[in-house]
């Protein structure tokens, strides 16, 4: 069984579980490559972070339309996959509040901790969680993202 992990922003990454072997990618530029690195490991489940129109902090209209272009790409090669892959893929949308309150780190706000702090703080939870891999800044939200898919997959 293959599941993937997903964090669409352009700074955000897959992480990939392939028979209990964990590895991490960053997010590739462009739609081909995304659409590459997702179709390569024909995932038979797939959790991606539901993303919205609004990210938090206003950004330029370009800055949006790419992160809604990545998010778009990576749903529908993940859907094209469901409907080719004979084993099909379980496309999971997960919202950001829920993968972290899974945490038990407490919440983000912007009255306690800044955003780099709180990605800071992910990152050194998935350390904690993997200390035997190499994971950035760009790969922690997709592992921990993993981890919950992965825990709620052992549920079912």
């Amino acid at each position: 069984m293959v599941t993937l992990g997903i964090d669409p922003g352009a700074g955000g990454g897959v992480a990939v579980c392939d028979g209990g072997i964990i590895t991490l990618h960053r997010m590739p530029k462009g739609e081909p490559a995304i659409a590459e690195l997702v179709t390569r490991h024909l995932p038979n489940v797939a959790w991606i972070e539901q993303v919205s129109g609004f990210i938090g902090t206003p950004h330029p209209g370009s800055r949006m339309f790419t992160f809604g272009t990545n998010y778009g790409c990576l749903l529908g090669a993940l859907h094209a996959i469901e409907c080719l892959n004979a084993n099909g893929c379980k496309v999971n949308l997960v919202r950001p509040q829920l993968w972290q309150k899974w945490l038990d780190m407490g919440t983000r706000s912007s009255e306690t901790v800044d955003k780099p702090e709180w990605k800071r703080m992910l990152k050194r939870e998935a350390q904690l969680r993997h200390p035997d891999l190499k994971i950035t800044s760009k790969t922690a939200d997709a592992l921990l993202i993993l981890d919950y898919g992965l825990s709620k997959q052992k549920k079912q």
